[in-house]
């Protein structure tokens, strides 16, 4: 995984779908380690399906055109709720919601993240109308706020039978929401990863809540700066870590410019209503089928799993990305699958039963190995190692601490959460000792 810049103008997989020795993926490797590890090299975008080429040439800035496809990818991941990817090896099908995780900057440009939720507006309001002729009196919500316990997550996650999008600015929304139930709502997140099952019990004071969701199918798309970051994923023994589709970038260093950043005849939102026309025409098509699978070959399969096997054979030190290496091989089905229905929506041939393109296959192993050297970044910026030492106590105040609080202060949120009082005191001194928190000059405590 180099970290050397230079652009590529063609996919590295070109021509290569035929090709199976080790030599044959290792060339392609090389050649697509040169790409600049900031950006998406621009024949990815010349390859995209028309509606997310078309979307994405409204950005000139190279950052926020790259955060906006990977935010839109996690978005219609979610939308197309009907959509799953099929192994034909394995007889495993996973559907395409992603979990998509930006980090940047303040004001470098990630609010372009909203504009992946504009491009399912439409999708909202005929999602919601097709629930009311169904079982609905108000009308289903496709997008779930991201300032929710986990308890109103779930709900809403099992009147949607599992479907959910979340598309959140500003990850201390999702951190300060949760911090009193985070577990709960972080294996709600893992668990949608492959559509898991989950059921929750709770008695309540007038009448007992029983909720059993047969496939979670939670996308979510959100974005903050490196600091908040932190707060939503210590380490990489945080299962969360290992299923972000990561974008990390830091354009500080570049010119600064405030016009001239969009490329559009007309408004921004005439031109996304447009787009979201267009994306609806698709949903709505998809909805003709209880079922669409788009189908992996065994050779496909085999392609995916060696570029990640070379991956994972790289000279520089990935053990700590062992989980997301494995994990990226359903990544790349995902996306693969994602861009083979946009592209059959698009010719107007949809089926019950695709096979995954060879373009689609391309361009979604391209974008997985881009991910995945994000993630290597994103890793970068995780807090101190000494966090794999700390036990569940320690990991479980860390998390519930405010940014900046004194000693009685912080004594007072553990004991609320269920932790001795002696506990709570030693864990606080042992946090000091291990540089996860400062005692400033006020005698207030600040975690780093």
């Amino acid at each position: 995984m180099s970290h050397e810049v230079k652009k590529e103008e063609e996919s590295p997989l070109s021509n290569n779908d035929a090709e199976k020795d080790s030599g044959a993926y290792s060339a392609i490797i090389a050649k697509f380690a040169d790409y600049d590890e900031n950006n998406i090299p621009q024949w990815i975008y010349d390859n995209l399906p028309a509606l997310l080429k078309d979307s994405c040439n409204v950005f000139n800035d190279k950052y926020e055109k790259d955060i906006f496809l990977t935010g839109t990818l996690s978005v219609l991941g979610g939308c197309f709720h009907n959509l799953y990817a099929y192994n034909e090896v394995d007889k495993k099908r996973v559907a395409t919601n992603l979990l998509a995780i930006i980090v940047g900057p303040a004001a470098s440009g990630k609010g372009a993240l909203n504009y992946s939720k504009k491009i399912a507006q439409t999708i909202k309001a005929t999602f919601a109308s097709n629930s009311r002729k169904l079982n609905s009196k108000s009308g289903n919500k496709l997008f779930i706020p991201a300032n929710i316990s986990s308890s109103g997550m779930i709900q809403l996650l099992a009147k949607n039978n599992g479907v959910g999008i979340m598309v959140e600015s500003e990850i201390d929304t999702i951190v300060n929401a949760n911090r009193q139930e985070w577990g709960n709502y972080s294996e709600i997140i893992r668990k949608s990863f492959e559509n898991e099952e989950y059921s929750m019990y709770r008695k309540g004071k007038e009448h007992a809540e029983f909720y059993d969701i047969e496939s979670l199918r939670l996308s979510i798309a959100i974005s903050g700066t490196p600091h908040q970051f932190k707060q939503l994923i210590y380490s990489t023994e945080n299962g969360l870590f290992s299923r972000g589709t990561y974008y990390v970038f830091d354009p500080r260093d570049e010119k600064l410019v405030f016009t001239g950043r969009m490329n559009s005849n007309v408004t921004l939102d005439s031109k996304f209503a447009s787009f979201a026309r267009i994306a609806n025409d698709y949903y709505e098509l998809h909805l003709a089928f209880h079922e669409i699978q788009v189908v992996m070959s065994k050779d496909q399969l085999d392609l995916i799993g060696d570029v990640l096997q070379i991956v994972k054979e790289s000279p520089e030190d990935l053990s700590n990305l062992d989980a997301n290496i494995k994990r990226a091989f359903i990544m790349a089905q995902k996306i693969a699958a994602i861009l083979t229905l946009l592209y059959e929506c698009q010719s107007g041939s949809l089926q019950e039963t695709i096979s995954c393109t060879k373009e689609s296959l391309d361009t979604a192993i391209q974008l997985t190995l881009i991910y995945l050297v994000h993630s290597y970044n994103a890793y970068e910026l995780l807090p101190s190692r000494m966090l794999e030492s700390l036990n569940d106590t320690q990991q479980r105040l860390l998390l519930l601490l405010s940014e900046e609080f004194t000693r009685s202060e912080g004594v007072q949120v553990g004991v609320k959460n269920g932790m001795k009082q002696r506990i709570v005191y030693y864990a606080i001194d042992d946090l000091i000792r291990k540089g996860l928190i400062q005692l400033l000059p006020s005698g207030k405590y600040k975690r780093q």
